[in-house]
């Protein structure tokens, strides 16, 4: 999913302010640096993240298109503990940053439903409804 997509619809359904420069996908109305990843595939993901990383909250957009829905996380994970989550059964995320590595994981397997996580709310793509 495109990130000029899929960060705007974020930002309306949080009320958080779209940065299109550098410093982080968005800002809340604290000023805290949040970074979105995303994916159009329900099901399933591979979300990758660079090998640096410094925002203040993940929120993950989770799209399902055959019902034209977008399921929004805030996940409250900073960028500090995104370096503590596993990769595989040797290395976290941190460890392959460390080594200017592009860390993979299925965010939906290993965040999402690993700590029984609930869409903070709903947008409805057609209608434009925040459910």
């Amino acid at each position: 999913m495109p990130d000029a997509i899929s960060e705007p619809m974020g930002c309306y359904c949080l009320g958080y302010l779209w940065n299109k420069g550098s410093g982080g996908d968005a800002r809340d109305l604290e000023g805290r640096k949040i970074e979105f990843k995303s994916t159009s595939n329900y099901d399933s993901d591979l979300t990758s993240f660079g090998p640096k990383c410094d925002f203040e909250n993940l929120v993950f957009l989770r799209f399902d298109l055959s019902d034209d829905k977008l399921y929004v996380y805030d996940t409250g994970i900073d960028s500090y503990e995104l370096e503590t989550i596993p990769v595989n059964s040797t290395q976290t995320i941190g460890d392959q940053q460390k080594q200017g590595r592009r860390p993979h994981i299925r965010f939906i397997d290993e965040v999402i439903d690993k700590r029984g996580l609930k869409p903070k709310c709903i947008f409805d793509i057609v209608s434009c409804d925040i459910i």
